[in-house]
């Protein structure tokens, strides 16, 4: 029956061994899945919220191992996070669906001869903020954030879903200037930008997600405004 076929993965892993005896042929065929269909799309073509300076990505329905959250994050010009403080700490649990998605949700922790580690600084751990049921098994080596942004520990190979962040400060260096880039007349559903007329919850939802009314862009808002 299928027991003979444990070599070669897929099937092998309703053994005796249970869950782990397909992880030789069957997780490579996996993460070759992963690879190339993410090398079918474009880099940087993901949707990001602008926050405290930085681009964010959060997955809510694909769920990947770390190592493949990583190489996605990189694919996108982004990286999984690592938290030096309670505010970098804060700014990412904000972020995260509650109670819509389970997490926990990767970062770029990672569990190195009983050290945590950031994995692509080499820097160690210093500020933990682990959740009450956080159990610390030799088996759970990598990191993730539950919905309240709290650090949960699971095993590497865990399908999750997970959060990208830029590698800078991303902030628009406009503001520093004193003239508005763009002038926006919005009222009713309608948007007026020089002349042209769209409807305001298409361009909201995605050229304008991340503009910030403190910088980069000059937004008009007015109600009383007769239609465009």
């Amino acid at each position: 029956g299928n027991g003979g076929n444990g070599s070669n993965g897929g099937n092998g892993g309703n053994g005796s061994n249970g869950g782990n005896g397909g992880h030789g042929g069957s997780e490579n065929k996996d993460g070759d899945d992963f690879l190339s269909k993410l090398a079918q799309t474009v880099p940087g073509n993901i949707p990001t919220v602008l926050q405290e300076g930085r681009k964010f990505h959060v997955s809510r329905d694909l769920r990947v191992t770390q190592s493949q959250a990583r190489a996605f994050c990189a694919y996108h010009k982004l990286k999984l996070p690592d938290i030096k403080d309670f505010e970098e700490n804060t700014v990412l649990a904000k972020l995260l669906p509650y109670p819509v998605t389970t997490g926990p949700f990767w970062v770029d922790g990672e569990k190195v001869k009983g050290k945590w580690i950031w994995k692509q600084s080499d820097e160690p751990i210093e500020y933990f903020n682990w959740a009450i049921a956080h159990v610390d098994a030799e088996s759970k080596s990598c990191l993730g954030l539950t919905n309240v942004g709290k650090y949960e520990a699971a095993s590497c190979d865990q399908k999750k879903p997970f959060i990208c962040e830029s590698a800078s400060d991303e902030s628009s260096t406009a503001k520093d200037k004193g003239d508005a880039i763009i002038n926006v007349i919005m009222t009713n559903n309608l948007i007026n930008e020089n002349g042209k007329v769209t409807n305001a919850k298409e361009l909201i939802s995605s050229q304008y997600i991340e503009v910030k009314p403190e910088g980069g862009y000059h937004i008009t808002v007015d109600n009383n405004a007769g239609k465009c």
